[in-house]
């Protein structure tokens, strides 16, 4: 995605609402993002089988500081098509000519979609209120669920609360960079233990859906391992408009159940709009 600036704007002076906003005093702000992810999964419940991803990834933000308090919003979405045998290996069902009886064979490639989305809470209290660097740290409470559809449903969800920080650094009156970052430490993890829809998760779904938490396990740092980082870089266009871009990085392996693991690994460049109030 290309973002144009025109020159002009370099020789406006930038409001002061705007100032604070880069700065990162700024009550609130929301964004818009879109991206393009990069990575690969091994979900080992359905196949020991690296699958690549290349697609866009769409992204929400808000952030409100409150005195000295920092809360970070972060919800995210993406939909691929992986790139691996599964979507490339046909499989040969037999089938009969219902007027001869005779047998024939039909090669079918059941295509592979992955989905993957995540919500992420963060409360941070800041230790240094310097203009230029603004440092905060808490915890982070987040909810993340990986869905792949192809002949078996794969569905693995997880809740997780872990400590965060939160660093702000002013370049000018209108760019600042920010890093934020956290680590869960424990969690709740529902994940089937092999490919294929399991009988009383799909009662529960029926019958009352918050029953299918019943059916999850305690996680730590054990058997759930996971960091999830992002860079940002703002540069204010007037004391409503400032641009962004920015990545994201996240690694984790679940190894609920034990011997099935899990393993996530991306890479997302977005862009996008972030407007303050």
């Amino acid at each position: 995605m290309l973002v144009c600036i025109t020159a002009g704007m370099a020789s406006v002076p930038l409001p002061s609402a705007a100032q604070d906003n880069v700065s990162g005093s700024g009550i609130s702000e929301i964004s818009i993002s879109v991206g393009w992810n990069i990575g690969s999964y091994k979900e080992t419940t359905y196949a020991p089988i690296i699958q690549n991803i290349s697609e866009p990834r769409f992204h929400i933000g808000a952030l409100f500081r409150r005195n000295n308090f920092l809360h970070t919003i972060k919800l995210d979405y993406m939909m691929a098509k992986p790139g691996s045998v599964l979507n490339e290996t046909a499989v040969i069902y037999q089938e009969f000519n219902p007027v001869s009886g005779k047998p024939y064979y039909t090669p079918v490639i059941t295509p592979c979609y992955a989905h993957r989305a995540s919500i992420e809470y963060s409360l941070l209290y800041a230790l240094s209120t310097k203009p230029d660097a603004r440092f905060s740290i808490g915890g982070a409470f987040r909810t993340d669920a990986y869905i792949q559809l192809s002949n078996y449903p794969s569905v693995t969800g997880i809740f997780s609360l872990g400590p965060a920080f939160h660093q702000s650094l002013r370049l000018s009156s209108r760019d600042v960079f920010e890093f934020q970052g956290g680590i869960p430490v424990i969690g709740w993890a529902v994940r089937p233990s092999y490919a294929g829809a399991d009988a009383l998760l799909m009662k529960y779904a029926e019958e009352s859906p918050l029953k299918i938490l019943t059916l999850g396990k305690l996680v730590s740092v054990h058997n759930y391992q996971a960091v999830f980082g992002s860079v940002d870089y703002k540069h204010s266009v007037n004391d409503l408009i400032t641009l962004k871009l920015g990545s994201d990085i996240e690694y984790s392996r679940m190894a609920v159940p034990e011997g099935r693991p899990r393993y996530d690994l991306s890479l997302n460049l977005r862009s996008g709009i972030l407007f303050a109030f």
